[in-house]
């Protein structure tokens, strides 16, 4: 594999892991407002599956107008555990060639020793995804983002 494929993959590798970890990280904030607005008490939980957990809980008791987050915020905890393998453990390049014609492939992926967990490429572009989904869904829902414009902040 020339070196530009390399690096070519390498970067699409670091942006599916950042854009991850990013909108993973804005997920985390969101849990933290929220907190804030209903739940209030200090100090807030470090980890994620408390906090978000205390939330919905609290949010479940204030009503269905928070469907939306309810959803969401139960969806963001189906993925938590990956995106702590992501953060949490290297990232593995397996190298393999063709027996007859000398091509190369790698796969990169990132493992738990733990967990027997294996995150490829694809795995990592659908989390990714789901992620920054669950991101525009969110602040839809809590009111920092118009239903009308998934992109630009509401002042308030």
């Amino acid at each position: 594999m020339p070196d530009a494929d390399i690096d070519d993959y390498m970067t699409k590798w670091r942006d599916l892991v950042g854009g991850f970890i990013l909108a993973f990280g804005d997920i985390e904030l969101i849990t933290i407002r929220l907190w804030r607005n209903h739940v209030g008490e200090n100090p807030i939980p470090h980890q994620f599956k408390e906090r978000t957990g205390r939330v919905l809980s609290a949010l479940r008791r204030a009503g269905d107008q928070h469907a939306a987050v309810i959803i969401a915020l139960e969806e963001a905890l189906r993925i938590a555990d990956k995106r702590n393998i992501v953060a949490h453990h290297p990232m593995q390049v397996q190298v393999f060639q063709h027996s007859k014609t000398g091509e190369v492939l790698f796969e990169q992926a990132i493992s738990s020793e733990t967990t027997d967990d294996y995150i490829d490429d694809a795995e990592l572009t659908e989390l990714r995804t789901q992620a920054e989904d669950l991101v525009s869904r969110l602040y839809i829902a809590v009111g920092y983002i118009d239903p009308r414009d998934r992109g630009e902040p509401r002042v308030r």
